[in-house]
């Protein structure tokens, strides 16, 4: 991935203020399907189907994305299977901190405490890459 996929991800997230299924498809695709899409409405019209949010175009199904900006137990598990044996914590005040294993966290603010969590994810694979 990226840094520039993961700096829009992150712009995404700060105009956020709450759990997004669409955002969690494009969280989804970036990170763990790179050559594939988010789903839009046509998708689902094709098939004769109401357009559900959340999904990424799969060849030859839909993958349907965690909740992550939702769920605090969903961007936990995203923290573990993108930056193993990373620290991370959220605060009393929903400050969420994420490091990788011998890196420093930094704090991050996000309108809830999921989106706090996939915001210092997000930083702290930023932090990761070369620039």
């Amino acid at each position: 991935m990226q840094n520039s996929d993961i700096a829009a991800l992150i712009e995404r997230v700060e105009k956020t203020e709450c759990g997004s299924r669409d955002l969690d498809a494009q969280i989804e695709q970036a990170l763990f399907f790179p050559d594939t899409r988010v789903a839009g409405p046509t998708d689902f019209a094709n098939r004769g189907e109401p357009h559900a949010p959340g999904y990424i175009v799969g060849r030859p199904y839909f993958i349907k994305a965690e909740p992550y900006t939702a769920s605090i137990d969903a961007a936990v598990a995203l923290i573990e299977r993108v930056l193993p044996g990373a620290f991370w914590k959220i605060d009393s005040f929903g400050i969420a901190f994420v490091a990788p294993p011998g890196r420093s966290p930094s704090p991050q603010q996000g309108a809830t405490p999921a989106l706090a969590l996939i915001l210092a994810t997000l930083r702290a694979l930023q932090s990761q890459e070369p620039r």
